[in-house]
């Protein structure tokens, strides 16, 4: 999917320890698809582990855009792919090539465009270090209360 992208991908990623996506972002940078990467610094924004440190400086140093998550949760677990604004990959592994033949994930891609689109919603919002209020909030009564999602 990276090296077909022929205009963007936006990349969340929890773990990123594999030189080869990283390679692949970056010549994806260079053959004109705008990329944009955001990366889990650590909990609460704290340290973060040195290969995030290293695929941080090394996509940066490549050209990609990337970002450490927003600091006002504790971990941006999520690992999504959005590709050409049409496909989004949702995965439960990270980019970490010791743990690919020894750990049960997968990645769907889905193309559903309301899917797609909520993923770079939230992208979208994280990039720009946003806070997305939760559509469902208790009341002192302990009842739910639907609200939309919306941003501060």
């Amino acid at each position: 999917m990276i090296q077909g992208a022929e205009k963007s991908i936006d990349l969340v990623m929890y773990e990123l320890e594999d030189n080869q996506i990283e390679n692949a972002l970056i010549s994806a940078e260079k053959n004109g698809v705008a990329v944009r990467v955001l990366l889990n610094e650590g909990d609460y924004g704290a340290q973060p582990s040195s290969y995030s440190a290293a695929a941080y400086q090394y996509l940066r140093a490549g050209g990609v855009s990337v970002h450490w998550s927003p600091s006002y949760f504790a971990l941006t677990h999520q690992k999504t792919m959005i590709v050409d604004g049409n496909q989004a990959v949702i995965m439960t592994f990270n980019l970490t090539p010791q743990y690919y033949s020894t750990d049960r994930d997968f990645g769907i891609v889905d193309k559903d465009p309301e899917d797609i689109a909520a993923v770079e919603t939230a992208f979208n919002d994280d990039w720009q270090d946003k806070k997305i209020l939760p559509r469902r909030e208790m009341t002192s009564s302990g009842v739910r209360e639907q609200r939309p999602n919306c941003s501060q």
